[in-house]
């Protein structure tokens, strides 16, 4: 980016950390900043539902396998803070499983989950938990206690929001270790040996085609990895976006294979098996000089270089 802020460069991506500098300079050095919209690149917290050896208390497994506890953490956690403090006002909260940015498959008429600490406490009660002082407590008598794991990404959001997640936690009674860890020791956790309990990743979405989604969407994918153990037996609500995966492969119409995957959308949202959280906004800084620059939602910034063209 100092690169590109400096002239040195044509064009580059821009960070919205970035952008209050990169104003001050931008017809010193004759550049444009373009908007792209929410990145598809954005942040979850999966929960370890996986049966068999794993590093997982089999009382906490019930825990994150309780839909009620998975929604209440979704309540009790203020993205929207996030987003002020982590993002400088240049992120978006997600609710749907696809990225915004794909806007032929995006549905976003599914269930969302704005701040609410008391309904977020009410899940709770109504799931079996109470309180006593500053601690949250199972039925058994368990205290809620899990460890985040994470690796720190780029722009250093990813331990922010951890952090942030732990303090809200906190509120309702539940104690959050955040741990940072390197990002291959986090991914062999995750797809390989399961040794963790809830892990904060960052998650690139689906392609423009949502059928390369199905490794993550179908029971058996190799990254479905709320529920990955081979053992585990699928849920009602897993059978059925198998289902409605086989069923799109075979329809040709693209307006039915759209409702297929918004009902996978809404099917996602109401279980909430990830945790979604939010999606940077995306810039893209590019000299004045170059003429006949459209700038897709996805693709590279080049996707039609053929047709580009520069003053001198």
């Amino acid at each position: 980016t100092l690169l590109f802020a400096t002239g040195q460069t044509d064009a580059a991506q821009i960070f919205p950390s970035d952008i209050p500098w990169l104003e001050s300079a931008k017809d010193i050095y004759g550049f444009r900043i373009l908007f792209r919209g929410p990145d598809a690149d954005r942040s979850l917290i999966c929960l370890n539902q996986n049966n068999g050896k794993t590093g997982i208390a089999p009382f906490k497994r019930k825990w994150f396998r309780n839909k009620a506890f998975r929604q209440a953490l979704l309540y009790g956690f203020n993205r929207k803070k996030i987003i002020q403090s982590v993002y400088w006002d240049q992120a978006k909260q997600i609710d749907s499983f696809f990225a915004p940015n794909n806007k032929k498959w995006y549905f976003d008429r599914v269930k969302k989950y704005r701040y609410n600490s008391e309904k977020a406490r009410a899940l709770l009660e109504k799931a079996g938990f109470s309180k006593k002082g500053d601690q949250l407590f199972d039925k058994k008598g368990n205290p809620v206690i899990f460890t985040l794991i994470f690796a720190a990404n780029s722009v250093g959001s990813r331990e922010k929001e951890a952090l942030i997640f732990k303090q809200d936690m906190k509120k309702l009674g539940i104690k959050v270790k955040v741990r940072q860890v390197d990002i291959t020791k986090r991914n062999q956790s995750i797809t390989g040996s399961l040794d963790y309990e809830a892990a904060m990743i960052g998650f690139s979405g689906e392609g423009e085609d949502p059928s390369s989604a199905e490794n993550v969407l179908s029971s058996a994918g190799k990254l479905h990895i709320w529920n990955l153990n081979a053992k585990n037996k699928p849920t009602a609500w897993e059978e059925r976006i198998d289902t409605l995966i086989e069923k799109q492969k075979v329809e040709f119409d693209e307006r039915k294979r759209r409702q297929i995957f918004f009902e996978i959308q809404k099917i996602m949202a109401e279980e909430l098996p990830l945790l979604f959280l939010n999606a940077p906004l995306r810039y893209t800084g590019i000299k004045k000089r170059w003429q006949n620059v459209q700038i897709p939602p996805q693709s590279s910034i080049l996707w039609n270089i053929e047709c580009l063209w520069a003053k001198e």
